[in-house]
């Protein structure tokens, strides 16, 4: 037996999609970033971490692997966000965007703080974006038991 769902995405869909793209934005910040603190430490490429003697010697070595760690944890991020987002954004679309604009904030700090003088600066970010990420996912799975028990109109 097999059941069909049609629907027509919420007006305020366009939120969703507006916070969706934005990570594009977020994604040149980091790009952008790893560029900077390469440039300054004299890091080469292909070389993709400074070695451990270099960040000794350089601060801008240690500031560059830690831009280059933000930019990978976003990016292992970024998928599970953007599939939170897009469908937790059907039901409801302005709770979503807003938990995204806020986990998009959080992911910008949280690389501030970690590419600042104490990478130890992230970690509150860190904690705020990954419990902003939970919060648009467990909501997500609601939608989901919702949409299971013919809750959606």
């Amino acid at each position: 037996m097999s059941h069909s769902v049609s629907f027509t995405l919420p007006k305020d869909y366009a939120f969703v999609a507006a916070v969706g793209l934005s990570t594009s934005f977020l994604a040149a910040y980091h790009t952008v970033l790893s560029i900077r603190f390469r440039i300054k430490a004299k890091i080469r490429h292909p070389q993709f971490y400074a070695e451990l003697k270099q960040t000794q010697e350089d601060p801008n070595a240690l500031r560059f692997n830690c831009a280059q760690r933000a930019h990978e944890n976003m990016l292992e991020h970024l998928p599970i966000f953007l599939a939170g987002l897009a469908w937790t954004g059907i039901r409801y679309p302005l709770i979503s965007s807003a938990l995204g604009l806020s986990w998009i904030m959080t992911r910008f700090f949280y690389t501030r703080g970690y590419t600042s003088e104490n990478p130890g600066n992230r970690g509150r970010w860190f904690t705020t974006s990954v419990s902003t990420l939970g919060l648009l996912i467990g909501l997500g799975f609601y939608s989901t038991f919702e949409l299971y028990r013919g809750q959606w109109s």
